[in-house]
């Protein structure tokens, strides 16, 4: 389970059943207290408790962020590449017809790496290396297109048909 802290008069930690409840009682009426969890590769938020005078129900959650980002080529949007989160949490997505991604909901306080691929391109960055405590972050990269291009297509005849052996040349217009 986690480890729930209490500071105060009195002070200690407990652990969370397999539900995740915890119990901290017999606390003096009238003191202040803090609350804060443990929990390894998670961030969670301290909640104070002034002049304690009831008693009082706290829940946390970890705090979560989202990495979001775009991919362009010639300043336009480059949809269908492969983006893959490591590390921290494995996720892959596909960026959309604008050439954005997005991964919503990471637990903070891990170590991220964002990184785009798609057959025959190369990127800058090739990857990206997210730290988070919380705040939300943004990951573009942008397409570099292959240093060669193809030309194809079909050579017929004048009644439609496909033409056999054909030989096809490029010639330089440079």
């Amino acid at each position: 389970g986690a480890i729930v802290n209490l500071t105060g008069v009195p002070s200690g930690p407990t652990l969370t059943d397999s539900n995740g409840f915890y119990t901290f009682g017999l606390l003096t009426s009238g003191n202040s207290y803090t609350i804060g969890v443990s929990v390894p590769n998670y961030i969670f938020l301290s909640h104070p408790l002034n002049n304690l005078v009831k008693n009082v129900r706290l829940d946390f959650s970890p705090v979560v962020f989202n990495v979001t980002g775009q991919v362009t080529r010639c300043g336009g949007a480059q949809s269908g590449v492969t983006m893959s989160l490591t590390d921290g949490k494995a996720l892959t997505t596909t960026t959309d017809g604008s050439g954005n991604y997005s991964y919503t909901n990471l637990p903070a306080g891990r170590n991220y790496t964002v990184t785009p691929t798609q057959t025959g391109f190369t990127f800058t960055p090739a990857s990206r290396s997210l730290t988070s405590q919380g705040a939300n972050q943004t990951a573009s990269f942008v397409v570099t297109p292959p240093p060669f291009a193809v030309v194809d297509g079909r050579v017929l005849t004048a009644d439609g048909r496909g033409l056999r052996n054909a030989t096809v040349s490029i010639i330089d217009s440079n």
